[in-house]
């Protein structure tokens, strides 16, 4: 420390430069948004395939699933746009355990396996409401993991 700096100064220096490195919060209503608003999205594009029957609800269903996906896309920008003010955005793929990354590589696996057979089957509704529910579920299970790196 140098004579022209008071212990005061560089106690004052240090505790704003801790606070300016400490990553952002995620805040609690983040995944539960993120995770149902894919899931509900997916599942209502998912419904709106299979009642082509009816084309008023066909109609409205993919409406909502189009506005519920530009919600999803839209929060997240909206939060990067935030932490990035901010000048630390945390990291989705830091988990607390192996364990617990392991199991959203699954869920992602899963996810591509079963929404992959229905679409390959021909079934895009139930492919997309199945690939949106484990996505959703994936996406919540992953988000309410983020540690602080």
């Amino acid at each position: 420390m140098s004579a022209e700096l008071s212990p005061e100064e560089a106690l004052r220096i240090a505790v704003a430069t801790r606070r300016a490195a400490t990553p952002p919060r995620v805040p609690g209503w983040f995944p539960v948004f993120m995770g149902g608003s894919f899931g509900l999205a997916m599942t209502a594009v998912g419904l709106s395939t299979l009642l082509d029957g009816n084309p008023t609800a066909s109609a409205a269903l993919g409406i909502t699933g189009v506005v519920l996906l530009v919600a999803h896309f839209g929060m997240y920008a909206e939060m990067l746009r935030r932490w990035r003010r901010g000048g630390l955005v945390p990291l989705s793929d830091t988990y607390e355990t192996r364990a617990r990354s392991r199991r959203t590589r699954w869920f992602m696996l899963a996810a591509v396996l079963v929404g992959g057979a229905f679409y390959l089957r021909g079934s895009v509704g139930w492919g997309s409401i199945s690939l949106g529910v484990i996505m959703g579920v994936e996406t919540w299970y992953r988000l309410t993991g983020w540690t602080r790196p």
